[in-house]
């Protein structure tokens, strides 16, 4: 086996030998002994559950619950079994090609399936510290990354790359995240191994996922030309189930390449007609497309708005035409309004991917529950397709999805937006977009489906719920759904839903629109939410008689006013201008409940008397040797008994790199003056002030990490404690200084509270969306008039959207903070609302922060570098965790080292030395 040269420079003979030292430092026979004896022990369980089972099932009677194995016993013993098996296909790649890189790639793959992305990226990361192994380090790193998801960092650990073996490797995820990054390299990339340049992809579906990526990225011509080579691989395929779904997603692409295409080509409404768009639920990726009986509840209850007039004649799609003059049938006479004649032609415009939809400049759209399903570039479908003129009711978003590019003005310029949730109404706010709780258009659909209340039966129907009896089970989930037309399917659910209609039996359910319509049409029903908190839910699952109806005319009423003005042909601005009349009054409450809210809640605790107490407790030690010039640094540590080794570990690193003296605040729980003294003598440049803390209690913490202990929320305390302090520089225990602390403390704030870097944690960049889980988790621990309070106020207070920071390295201006009354008007937000303390500071700060460079706290999760000032060990592995390898371990263990080594020198002069 070839040689390694690790960062050091020293030799290592052999890769077994290099992923040994790099992932522990045990000894190799205390480690083989340790193998064995656990192989030795799992052996011994296996043999006695076996033993157990045996026994009781091979019993004339049936055994008692105590005589059994436990569940945890099952599943620990199983998790044994299986942990060899994920490294399987490592060794078995390894000894069938002997091709280390496509075994270490199967071995991450295999892991990030079994949701064991940390082994990966740790493994991983030991090949980085390896000459030689760096390359495919980087690429199953980038594995790891979008699984996160952190798509930049794996774009940046695969662009770096030779192209040749990353195409070899990972060809789809590179053309994938080159079509978002760099579409000339994407094209390229595509060309390359079409032509044979680049090696080939492994199988048909790879080719399909090629093509899928190209038709997202707008290059239908390019799609056509991989999905003749996917169609050429599928050759190969042996009649079963995965030549069908291959055929399946071939002939879906194809025909979405065909709309594509056709999209680009203007259309032309027959004269006379008026466009009017038909939402359908198809989508390129026919793995996912949506096979939910209830996406067409939605269609159909706003074609019931449209057909209730009976001038309206229907034109184009005749499959369209065909179902809505079968359900304009069932329309009751006290719905229908008389008109004069008119022709609507009808197109259908899919939901997720409006922009393929060929449909003529101004049709009118209304637009209901959007967003369920992505292109594969992950762009959101907004702004819609520019021909189509969307009135918005009944309208989700996420902070995410409202991020896009444009989307907020579109938005703005197609306002006001009804929504079917109130927290979405108030993001909308937040973002200067005018909404309204329209509530779900799904409400209506008795227009369609006329109500009428079926002779009670003793039957109860679960749909996808669970009720614990002896009910009938059903499912939403219907495959056929994706085979069929949009007309067909509307149809389907129409009878569907009358047959649940007429049956009179007792509905149980957990889906939102199911439950809605069915209530609307006359059946009883309980709805029981999978996630009660969730915003998209919890506005109605209190849902009276009452307020049920008050939706529907709600909803009714608004359509009625402007489909007449679109049935007249009116001009456009006419017709949005007869929205935003019918919407004012709603519009109008909205802004009436943001002004409602004034002042803030109050601490339910007296923080002038803890700090005081505090401050009593407090042991000053001044420094006892010389220090650098200059004045002092100001650092804060938030520690208690478990993270004493980690405060002399990363004191000792802020101390090696200051240019000038510092001064240490340790906000303490649980330590003694005897520790004080050690810590005083381990470090005589220093000046220590102790502030015993253990006495604050800050009430109800929401949202905290196991390995997070509440000594982390004393910082937050800090303006009110530390009252002649100016400024004072936040550092975690988890964190290791590498550069000069005195550069951060001296930044220029221009007048802001907080200095920090712009590095925030996967999946939670938007502030926004840390409010929105806040409120469902609220919601999740019973408490939603609290949450919905919670997000009124942080609405109030921020303007959509600013970018999170992690709090655990900062600089903070007390003065600035004082000033701000910081501690009364945020602090209480701990008690009432449980926000633990990084979200504290963020919602406190928003936008209005000092952005310093990610330098200053850069978080390691897949890559360690040296061109840092401040590396931060974020979440649960930690760098001296010895069962797992965790990036830029090696830095944290020099960090150690050179702090043992001047304790023992300590410990050797003595006092004197001292």
């Amino acid at each position: 086996m070839s040689r390694f040269r690790d960062a050091t420079g020293r030799t290592r003979s052999g890769l077994r030998r290099a992923l040994r030292n790099g992932v522990s430092h045990v000894g190799p026979l205390d480690r083989a002994a340790d193998r064995t004896a656990e192989r030795r022990q799992n052996h011994e369980r296996l043999l006695a559950l076996y033993e157990t089972l045996r026994s009781n099932y091979a019993a004339d009677e049936v055994p008692a619950a105590e005589d059994l194995p436990s569940g945890a016993e099952i599943d620990a013993v199983q998790a044994a079994a299986l942990r060899p098996r994920m490294y399987e296909a490592f060794f078995t790649t390894l000894s069938a090609e002997g091709d280390f890189d496509r075994a270490s790639v199967a071995l991450t793959r295999k892991l990030v399936a079994r949701t064991r992305r940390f082994s990966a990226a740790s493994i991983a990361q030991v090949f980085q510290r390896y000459e030689g192994l760096g390359p495919i380090a980087d690429i199953c790193l980038a594995i790891c990354a979008l699984d996160y998801p952190m798509p930049d960092t794996a774009w940046q650990l695969l662009a770096r790359n030779d192209l040749d073996r990353v195409l070899r490797l990972v060809p789809e995820e590179y053309v994938r995240l080159a079509f978002v990054n760099d579409p000339d390299a994407a094209t390229l990339a595509v060309r390359a191994l079409l032509d044979g340049s680049a090696e080939g992809l492994p199988g048909p579906e790879s080719w399909l996922n090629v093509a899928y990526d190209c038709l997202s990225a707008d290059q239908p011509a390019l799609a056509v030309q991989v999905l003749d080579r996917a169609a050429a691989a599928a050759g190969s395929l042996k009649q079963g189930p995965r030549l069908r779904d291959v055929n399946a997603r071939l002939t879906t692409l194809r025909d979405w390449v065909g709309r594509a295409e056709a999209a680009r080509t203007p259309v032309t409404a027959p004269a006379g007609t008026i466009p009017f768009g038909v939402v359908g639920f198809k989508h390129p990726n026919w793995l996912e497309m949506s096979q939910d009986l209830d996406d067409p509840l939605e269609t159909l209850a706003v074609l019931g708005h449209l057909l209730r007039d009976d001038g309206v004649e229907l034109a184009g799609d005749q499959g369209l035409v065909a179902a809505a003059e079968t359900l304009r049938g069932d329309i009751p006479g006290e719905l229908r309004r008389a008109g004069q004649k008119k022709t609507v032609c009808l197109y259908e415009v899919d939901r997720d991917v409006s922009r393929f939809a060929a449909v003529p400049d101004g049709t009118w759209v209304i637009v209901s529950d959007w967003f369920h399903l992505t292109l594969s570039n992950e762009k959101p479908d907004i702004p819609l397709n520019p021909d189509l003129r969307p009135l918005f009711i009944s309208f989700d978003i996420s902070p995410v999805e409202l991020a896009a590019d444009g989307a907020v003005e579109y938005l703005r310029e197609h306002a006001p937006i009804g929504c079917s949730s109130w927290d979405t109404v108030f993001l909308l706010h937040a973002a200067g977009v005018p909404a309204f709780f329209s509530g779900s258009i799904a409400t209506t659909v008795d227009a369609v489906v006329p109500r009428r209340t079926g002779r009670p039966t003793s039957q109860t129907i679960a749909v996808d719920a669970a009720t614990g009896g002896s009910s009938e089970r059903r499912t939403r989930n219907v495959p056929r759904v994706k085979a069929r037309e949009l007309g067909e399917n509307l149809l389907v659910a129409a009878e569907d839903l009358r047959s649940y209609r007429d049956s009179g039996a007792r509905i149980v359910t957990s889906k939102l629109r199911f439950y809605l319509a069915a209530r609307a049409v006359g059946c009883s029903v309980d709805f029981r939410p999978a996630q009660p908190g969730s915003h998209h839910v919890c506005d109605y699952t209190s849902l009276t008689d009452d307020e049920l109806q008050a939706i529907q005319h709600g909803i009714t009423d608004k359509l009625a006013a402007v489909l007449e003005a679109v049935l007249a042909g009116r001009p456009d601005a006419e017709v949005y201008e007869i929205w935003r009349t019918a919407c004012a009054d709603e519009v109008a409450r909205v802004e009436r409940e943001f002004a409602g809210i004034s002042g803030y809640p109050e601490l339910n605790f007296d923080l002038d008397h803890a700090c005081q107490v505090v401050r009593a407790a407090a042991v000053t030690i001044e420094r006892t040797a010389p220090a650098p010039k200059g004045d002092e640094v100001n650092v804060e540590f938030s520690l208690d008994g478990n993270y004493t080794h980690q405060l002399d570990v990363v004191l000792d690193s802020v101390v090696q790199h200051c240019s000038r003296p510092v001064r240490a605040f340790l906000l303490c729980r649980g330590l003694d003056p005897a520790h004080f003294a050690r810590t005083a003598r381990l470090f005589p440049t220093v000046s220590f002030v102790w502030l015993p803390t253990q006495d604050v209690d800050y009430g109800r913490i929401g949202g905290m990490n196991p390995w997070v202990t509440p000594a982390t929320m004393d910082r937050t305390i800090l303006p009110a404690l530390l009252e002649d302090v100016h400024r004072i520089v936040h550092f975690d225990l988890d964190a290791l200084c590498l550069g000069d602390l005195a550069e951060l403390f001296d930044v220029d704030m221009e007048g802001t509270a907080i200095a920090g870097a712009t590095t925030p944690q996967p999946r939670f960049l938007s502030g926004f969306h840390t409010f929105r889980r806040n409120a469902e988790r609220l919601r999740k621990e019973g408490h939603p008039e609290l949450a919905r309070e919670l997000v009124l106020r942080t609405h109030q207070q921020h303007t959509f959207d600013f970018d999170v920071f992690n709090a655990g390295i900062m600089l903070l201006d007390l003065d600035k903070m004082r000033a701000d009354d910081f501690c009364g008007r945020h602090l209480p937000n701990v008690q009432r609302f449980g926000l633990n303390g990084q979200v504290v500071l963020n919602t406190y700060v928003g936008g209005a922060r000092k952005v310093v460079g990610n330098e200053w706290n850069r978080l390691i999760r897949l890559e360690a570098t040296r061109e840092a000032n401040g590396v931060h060990w974020v979440g649960q592995f930690k760098p001296w965790r010895s069962d797992l390898y965790v990036t830029g371990r090696e830095l944290w263990q020099a960090q150690e080292e050179r702090f043992a080594e001047r304790a023992r020198e300590h410990e050797t002069a003595g006092p004197a030395g001292s």
